[in-house]
């Protein structure tokens, strides 16, 4: 590397030799125990050969580390590394590397390789699935897309690979601005250059993405969309709707789950006004949480969004006491013919008075929900009752403003938007109607094409007759 001036490189791990100053060795050690342990030489502490005094190791740099490592595990009982005034990556850089002619790193340039380059090699933090830039946990598209940023830093020359680190190590030291402690206590990377040699781990890293390509080039009819177990949102989107029109199908010319009578009329008037008020609530903690998740990425806040709590207040009220201003009875008063006519009708969709639909987070929802969370560690912390009341009224009002924003966003143009994505609470679902809509749909998601869809054609799957019943139930079961 050249940082600062200077043109560093790594200590030869076996060949070169390092007094360990800042580790006294006990009185009763001896060359032979040395010898024995095969650990290196007796010396004083400026190096030279031990008659008397203080002893000190002379050793090779990667036997150093070893020691270290050592220590680092012993440490909650022994505590040398206190005693040896470890400083934390700083403090290990100048015993990993050394200028080419021979003197020792600088401190800027120490605080570059360890704030700068060393941040952009760690991969312990994306073995452990966690994203970098914002040190939260990535989904599975997350970490496929941290596979393939690794495979391809993989495939680089030892130069590009360098430039490609380079590049990012100095955006990172000025990301705070030129003013900043960051900025001060580092020096610009001017250059570095890798050997081809790959860590065990970034080799283990990159394995999800390479399995991905040679699985693509080998079935080239048949492409992966972001993970192995991803598909196309057209596909997806095909399938589901396939699903609805088999279990419409298998409802109506076999009354599977309830009977296709006038008398059943009114008994579905009620299914169908509870599961739609439930679902406009399920999806009001949804979108709450995604909107808390999105509004507090780049802010410190020791509190996230009580998704457990919600969920759990809400199945205490669909399933046990019900909404008595609205006139509906508790999902357990249904009759069991009820709850699979309102499993049957989240499934394929619930009516929403809304027609304004939002795919994202924006910078407005963003707004209201940091302006939320200061206010209410404000009312946290107020010792005035009038001034907290005060506070609470305006979250409420913003609270309100928020779920108003948000309607789920549907694939079809119709007034029946469901996140295709959620699923109700499984105490609010009935049984056989959610397990034979899983049946049914893998095989479907298998066969369905990736095809954009046509709202002419495929919005109506209830005249549309696409299998026989003896095929859906074949599946089912």
């Amino acid at each position: 590397m050249d940082i600062g001036g200077q043109s560093i490189i790594v200590r030869n791990p076996n060949e070169e030799s390092i007094t360990m100053q800042y580790a006294p060795l006990n009185d009763d050690v001896t060359q032979e125990m040395l010898d024995d342990a095969k650990m290196g030489k007796l010396v004083n502490k400026d190096g030279s050969e031990w008659e008397s005094g203080d002893k000190y190791l002379r050793t090779t740099p990667l036997k150093q580390l070893h020691i270290l490592l050592q220590a680092a595990v012993d440490n909650s009982k022994e505590y040398l590394l206190a005693d040896w005034s470890f400083g934390g990556w700083k403090w290990i850089v100048p015993r990993i590397f050394i200028q080419d002619n021979g003197s020792p790193v600088g401190s800027k340039q120490s605080g570059s390789i360890a704030s700068l380059v060393r941040k952009e090699l760690m991969y312990n933090v994306s073995r452990r699935g966690v994203d970098m830039k914002d040190n939260r946990s990535q989904d599975i598209d997350g970490m496929f897309k941290t596979s393939k940023e690794v495979y391809e830093l993989n495939q680089m020359s030892g130069v590009e690979r360098g430039q490609r680190i380079k590049e990012k190590a100095n955006a990172r030291r000025v990301r705070y601005g030129k003013d900043s402690k960051l900025a001060k206590r580092t020096a610009e990377v001017e250059k570095i250059t890798f050997n081809n040699k790959l860590l065990p781990l970034e080799r283990l890293i990159a394995i999800p993405h390479e399995s991905l390509l040679k699985y693509e080039q080998n079935n080239p009819n048949d492409k992966v969309h972001g993970n192995p177990l991803g598909y196309h949102p057209n596909r997806i989107q095909r399938a589901i709707m396939h699903t609805q029109q088999d279990m419409y199908s298998l409802q109506r010319e076999t009354q599977r789950w309830y009977p296709e009578t006038k008398e059943f009329e009114k008994d579905k008037e009620i299914g169908r006004r509870l599961v739609n008020e439930m679902t406009r609530e399920f999806y009001k903690i949804a979108m709450q949480q995604r909107l808390y998740k999105d509004s507090t990425k780049s802010r410190i806040t020791s509190a996230g969004y009580p998704y457990q709590e919600k969920i759990t207040e809400f199945i205490q009220k669909w399933l046990v006491d019900g909404d008595s201003k609205k006139g509906l009875p508790s999902w357990s008063k249904l009759s069991e013919e009820q709850q699979a006519y309102a499993t049957l009708r989240f499934l394929r969709g619930v009516l929403t008075f809304s027609s304004e639909t939002h795919k994202k987070v924006g910078d407005k929802e963003k707004r209201l929900q940091n302006l939320i969370i200061d206010l209410k560690s404000k009312a946290a912390e107020e010792n005035d009752l009038g001034l907290v009341e005060r506070l609470e009224n305006k979250i409420e009002k913003l609270e309100k403003q928020l779920d108003n924003i948000y309607t789920p966003k549907t694939y079809q143009n119709i007034s029946r938007p469901r996140d295709i994505e959620k699923m109700l609470p499984m105490p609010l679902m009935h049984p056989d109607v959610w397990t034979t809509f899983a049946n049914l749909y893998g095989p479907n998601l298998r066969r369905a094409s990736s095809e954009k869809i046509s709202l002419k054609s495929d919005a109506r799957y209830e005249d549309r007759k696409r299998r026989t019943i003896e095929e859906i139930l074949k599946e089912c079961g």
